[in-house]
C-alpha cells in the first residue's frame, strides 16, 4: 500500500500516459486513504450479459437510511445511520454487527443508463442496464 505522499508521484506519472481518465487519477490522489483500506459494507458484483447487479449487505439499514445518486461516471451509494442508545448495564462480549455510515463510490461506464434498486431481507440490489449501442462510427476532420 502506498503512503499518500509516494500516491501522488506515482499518479502524476501514471496521468502522462493515459488519456481521458484524468477525473480518475483525482479521485484516487484526492480519495482518503483510510477509506482505501475499508471493507465495509461487503459488496458483490454480478455481471449478467446486458446488466451488471452490485448487491449490498446492510444488516440493520432501513430503505430510508439509503441513498442512491449517480454523478457522471459515479455511482454513489450513501448509508447514514444514528448510533443507537444501548441500555447502559448491558455489556458486549464480542460486537461483530457494524452500523455505521458509509459512502460507496462505483464507476459506471456510460452505457449503463437504466438503474435500479431494490431493498430486501437486508440486501441492496441495484442493478444496471445496458442500453443498446448507439451508431459510434464517427469521422474526425483533421485541422
Amino acid at each position: 500500500m502506498f503512503a499518500k505522499n509516494e500516491l501522488v508521484p506515482f499518479v502524476n506519472d501514471l496521468r502522462k500516459n493515459v488519456i481521458g481518465f484524468d477525473h480518475l487519477w483525482d479521485d484516487l490522489i484526492h480519495y482518503p486513504l483510510s477509506t482505501l483500506d475499508s471493507t465495509f459494507p461487503k459488496d458483490n458484483l454480478i455481471q449478467l450479459e446486458n446488466t451488471v447487479i452490485i448487491e449490498i449487505a446492510l444488516a440493520g439499514f432501513s430503505k430510508e437510511d439509503i441513498s442512491i445518486e449517480r454523478d457522471n461516471a459515479s455511482l454513489i451509494v450513501v448509508g447514514t445511520k444514528k448510533e443507537e442508545e444501548v441500555d447502559k448495564d448491558a455489556h458486549f462480549i464480542y460486537k461483530n454487527i457494524a452500523q455505521r455510515s458509509f459512502k460507496k463510490r462505483y464507476t459506471v461506464g456510460a452505457e449503463y443508463g437504466d438503474i435500479r434498486a431494490r431493498f430486501k431481507d437486508g440486501i441492496l440490489s441495484i442493478h444496471l442496464e445496458k442500453e443498446p449501442e448507439k451508431e459510434t462510427k464517427q469521422i474526425v476532420e483533421i485541422k
